[in-house]
């Protein structure tokens, strides 16, 4: 969010909010929290907690947290679903890693991203990962800060190692039918008339290139 040199609109309003909030607060420390987090997010994670746990968000206004992660912070619900759950696997499974001190000691550059994080944290959760892979997969994201495309794929990897033939053949199958159902619906979308007259322009485009996507996927 604030990794890049020009300030983007949530950045802008964050600020805003700081001048108006009491330093110190869970609220101020929180939004200042959510200005570093590309350099910072554990510690951001550590907030977020605190005010879902708590419902704090509710003494400033919002019904809800995704409203308080949307309006005051600028993050969508998916973005601070993974933050939660990355910081949560982190205090939960590796305490001693984000000990304030042990913290202190990582260069910004030498913090995980989250997203690789919570790749980690699904492995961790899936039985069909072995102590050995789920080490070797640690090790990528907790010690080398490895790419989180990088940990995904080989998470993936991982998890089509643990198939067995039918199995395989089974989820193939199943991803194909789900894909062919979907190109179906873009289809009917696309066509239809009396549909194409109610929907956005560029949401058919984007339909339309969806299912070349789809298309291109099931002739693999």
């Amino acid at each position: 969010m604030s990794a890049n040199i020009k300030k983007t609109r949530a950045l802008s309003q964050i600020e805003e909010k700081l001048l108006k909030t009491e330093e110190g607060t869970l609220r101020y420390q929180t939004l200042e929290a959510a200005k570093n987090f590309k350099k910072s997010w554990i510690e951001f994670g550590q907030f977020l907690y605190a005010v879902s746990r708590d419902k704090q968000y509710r003494e400033w206004g919002y019904l809800s947290f995704e409203a308080y992660c949307k309006g005051e912070l600028g993050i969508k619900k998916e973005t601070a679903g993974k933050l939660l759950r990355s910081y949560y696997f982190l205090e939960y499974h590796e305490p001693e890693y984000i000990h304030p001190q042990n913290l202190a000691r990582l260069a910004p550059g030498k913090i995980p991203p989250y997203e690789a994080v919570n790749t980690l944290r699904l492995a961790k959760e899936n039985s069909r990962v072995s102590e050995e892979d789920y080490a070797l997969l640690r090790k990528d994201v907790l010690e080398d800060q490895a790419d989180p495309r990088e940990v995904k794929k080989k998470f993936r990897y991982i998890l089509k190692s643990s198939q067995t033939d039918d199995e395989a053949d089974d989820a193939e199958d199943k991803k194909n039918l789900f894909l062919k159902k979907l190109q179906n619906a873009l289809k009917i979308l696309s066509e239809n008339r009396e549909f194409s007259r109610l929907i956005r322009r560029e949401i058919i485009v984007k339909a339309d290139e969806l299912r070349a996507e789809i298309e291109k996927e099931l002739s693999l």
